[in-house]
């Protein structure tokens, strides 16, 4: 009976330590300190016609300038749009919940970043998926 509760124990203090996860993408605090800086685009695919674009393809250099407030596009070094936004753990239309740029005019991006490569995914059909690399 002694061996059977000791191993109840270790079991039980085994799927603890085995549950508990230390993913930083579920916190959007974590997530929001990641995304601050600058960002250089290395292309863009998507929309109806399945198209991929890039800097040579366009033409146009595009950096992106996130502080913890705001996100300002700059297209050949002009500003070209800047918005306010907020991040969350929302669904996303590719299943399951995504960390989500969320702007005020109700558009969202879920994103991730790794190995400083920021991939931004517009959170509706025929939208584009985008590459970006950290200054």
């Amino acid at each position: 009976m002694k061996k059977n509760l000791c191993a109840l124990i270790l079991l039980t203090l085994l799927m603890t330590i085995l549950g508990c996860s230390s993913d930083d993408n579920s916190n959007p605090v974590a997530a929001n300190t990641q995304i601050i800086g600058q960002w250089n685009w290395i292309q863009s695919t998507g929309g109806l016609a399945g198209v991929t674009e890039s800097p040579e393809s366009t033409g146009n250099t595009i950096t992106l300038t996130i502080s913890d407030t705001s996100v300002k596009r700059y297209v050949n070094g002009t500003l070209a749009s800047e918005s306010a936004y907020t991040i969350d753990i929302q669904p996303s239309i590719f299943g399951g919940e995504a960390t989500m740029l969320i702007f005020p005019e109700d558009m969202k991006q879920s994103f991730e970043i790794s190995n400083d490569i920021l991939h931004l995914n517009d959170e509706f059909a025929d939208g584009f998926s985008s590459t970006y690399e950290s200054l």
